[in-house]
C-alpha cells in the first residue's frame, strides 16, 4: 500500500483528489499502487540474484589503501 499512500498525498497536494469522481480517484490510486508493486517486485528479484557490483579503479581510494604503494617507493 505504498504506492497508494504515496500517490493521495502526490494528488491531495496537487488539489486533483477533492475535484475528481471517486472512481476516477480509486483508479488513480489502484494504477500508482500497481506500478509500486511493480518496482518492488524487480527490486527485490535484483537483490535475489546477487548480481556482481561494477567498480572500477577511478571509485578506488589509493591513499585508504594500505596495499598500493606509489612506483619507486618502498
Amino acid at each position: 500500500m505504498q504506492g497508494i499512500a504515496a500517490a493521495s498525498s502526490k494528488l491531495l497536494e496537487q488539489g486533483e483528489l477533492e475535484q475528481s469522481t471517486g472512481r476516477r480517484s480509486l483508479e488513480q490510486l489502484l494504477a500508482a499502487e500497481s506500478v509500486d508493486r511493480a518496482v518492488r517486485v524487480v527490486n527485490h528479484q535484483m537483490w535475489l540474484a546477487k548480481f556482481p557490483v561494477n567498480r572500477d579503479l577511478g571509485g578506488f581510494d589509493c591513499d585508504g589503501s594500505p596495499v598500493y604503494r606509489k612506483p619507486g617507493m618502498r
